[in-house]
């Protein structure tokens, strides 16, 4: 039941939830910058429901725990594309609910009082990509869940020095990395912080050591059987190889991204070492550091993307929470509240991203027989339940500059024979690349091949001769 005593003496912060709520209702229906992840993840574990192999029968350069999880569901559920992909976004949308309770948790139980946590949320919800990050389908959502399930227990442990709260926190930081392997690097940084804290203490590292159980029997087995299959060299091939070298390849788009939320890291940073000053209590402390040590990973691993900076965003918003809830009704506060409604919402209006809307009904289309045939050179559609009949679901300029590895393992495979003897049915490319100015190899769309075709959505091209046979 809704409090309208509080609504009234918060008027504000109950429009800024409102207009939140609507926000995230229509990135979820209609308005997904990221949309295409979450059909490529959706292809992925159609794929492992049917016995395909990550890897080894297709490429991917993530952890493959989500695909494994959801692969069941998508077994289970009729071939309607457009229906799998409403499913799995709703499942990231609870998830993520589920995530923020556990954040709920954090701000109650360690940054003293649970008003707080609405004032984090105000804080977190101004990062306006959160907006559609909370319903797509990718292994971010399910690793963040872990990760700051682990964390709330790595505070309960520093609290009650009991071994529990050690060991599940380790499975659940390492459940976060057999999701995404990013996660890695956080997950080091906690125990970083844990040694220092407990260095002289001899208690810690025997709970460090069966807490490291676990993670480490679980690693040797998915080690055995990647090795018994044949899929070591590949996996650390594609996920950890392939991903340094994209990750050079965009360093130019990571700039841009960095500078585009410049102010708010400022801003963070600001009020984080005024808080600082007045010796806060260890947690907070610590979350400094996790949002120190995040921002400088996202420096190195040169993060292209906003939805990146989510990890590092919520970590903001702890930090920035209590001197919100402060100085809410002083004037500087009131510049806060300028960023956290107008920004937002301007850049929700115009946001700087081609709406998914079209990229829906392009679905649609193709989505409507497996028999559709298609090749992503633009990363913007997939058909869900086409057969398998290529490794590559996409090729794109990541694909190209990153993956030398292409050449030397399929050296026989070119991407305009393959079109030509599949009578591809359809290809997608950016309406802005100009197909004269596209190197020439066997993994990039010729000019003799891309004639072959007729634009008939935005983004999208048919194949001309099955033009003619349906009209």
């Amino acid at each position: 039941m809704i409090n309208m005593d509080f609504v009234k003496q918060n008027k504000f912060m109950c429009l800024v939830f409102a207009l939140d709520i609507i926000a995230i209702i229509v990135a979820f229906l209609l308005h997904d910058p990221i949309l295409i992840d979450s059909m490529e993840h959706l292809r992925d574990c159609y794929l492992v429901s049917i016995g395909k192999v990550p890897y080894r029968d297709f490429f991917e350069h993530h952890h493959p725990l989500l695909w494994y999880t959801f692969a069941p569901l998508i077994h289970i559920l009729p071939h309607n594309a457009l229906l799998a992909l409403y499913v799995v976004k709703g499942s990231s949308l609870l998830i993520s609910l589920l995530t923020l309770y556990v954040l709920y948790m954090i701000v109650r139980d360690f940054f003293g009082e649970r008003e707080l946590y609405l004032y984090f949320l105000l804080c977190l919800l101004a990062f306006f990509p959160i907006w559609y990050i909370f319903s797509s389908f990718k292994p971010d959502v399910c690793a963040r869940l872990c990760y700051f399930g682990g964390l709330y227990l790595f505070f309960s442990y520093i609290r009650q020095q009991k071994t529990s709260k050690l060991v599940w926190c380790a499975f659940l930081l390492f459940t976060a990395f057999l999701f995404l392997q990013n996660f890695l690097f956080q997950a080091g940084i906690i125990a970083i912080v844990a040694i220092t804290l407990y260095y002289n203490n001899r208690q810690f590292y025997r709970d460090a050591l069966l807490a490291s159980c676990l993670p480490l029997l679980i690693t040797f087995l998915l080690l055995y059987v990647f090795k018994a299959n044949d899929l070591l060299a590949i996996y650390f091939d594609l996920n950890w190889t392939f991903n340094t070298k994209v990750a050079h390849y965009l360093f130019f788009d990571m700039s841009r991204v960095l500078y585009y939320w410049a102010l708010h890291i400022i801003l963070i940073l600001m009020v984080a070492i005024y808080q600082l000053r007045k010796n806060p209590s260890i947690y907070y402390k610590i979350t400094f550091v996790l949002f120190c040590s995040e921002l400088l990973l996202n420096v190195a691993a040169q993060a292209p993307y906003p939805h990146y900076l989510t990890l590092l965003m919520t970590f903001g918003a702890l930090l920035t929470a209590q001197p919100l809830l402060r100085f809410w009704n002083s004037l500087p506060v009131l510049y806060i509240k300028i960023l956290i409604i107008f920004i937002p919402v301007a850049h929700f209006i115009f946001l700087p991203y081609k709406t998914s809307w079209y990229n829906l009904k392009s679905f649609q289309l193709v989505n409507q027989s497996p028999d559709n045939s298609i090749f992503d050179f633009a990363y913007k559609l997939m058909n869900i339940y086409e057969p398998n009949t290529n490794y590559y679901t996409v090729i794109t300029n990541r694909l190209i500059y990153g993956d030398n590895m292409m050449f030397n393992r399929f050296p026989d495979y070119d991407i305009n024979k393959f079109i030509e003897q599949h009578k591809t049915k359809f290809i997608t490319l950016d309406d802005n690349i100009n197909i004269d100015d596209l190197p020439q190899n066997r993994f990039v769309v010729s000019k003799e091949t891309f004639d072959k075709y007729k634009k008939v959505r935005h983004n999208l091209y048919q194949r001309k001769d099955t033009i003619e046979n349906e009209d």
